[in-house]
């Protein structure tokens, strides 16, 4: 797996700054973040890191044993209305 970490423009979905991206808004800012990169090669390796288990998150097994708890129990509790209406 790809060990690059990401430099985004906003916080969305996934990405949390310093957890596994970095966040720059600002042309100087992504500057700014580059150089931190470059510069702190453990900083840079621990936000690869990361990235990579959000990546993980999003994997096919992950997202299908996900989906296959939520219709377990959404069949459970249509199940129990049924049973105890």
């Amino acid at each position: 797996m790809a060990e690059t970490p990401v430099i985004a423009a906003c916080e969305h979905y996934d990405l949390r700054a310093n957890v596994n991206c970095l966040i720059a808004a600002t042309a100087p800012d992504f500057v700014a973040a580059v150089q931190r990169l470059r510069t702190q090669p453990a900083e840079r390796a621990r936000l690869a890191q990361g990235g990579q288990h959000s990546v993980a998150a999003h994997a096919v097994e992950a997202v299908a044993a996900t989906l296959q708890g939520l219709l377990a129990r959404a069949a459970s509790a249509t199940h129990r209305e049924r049973a105890y209406g």
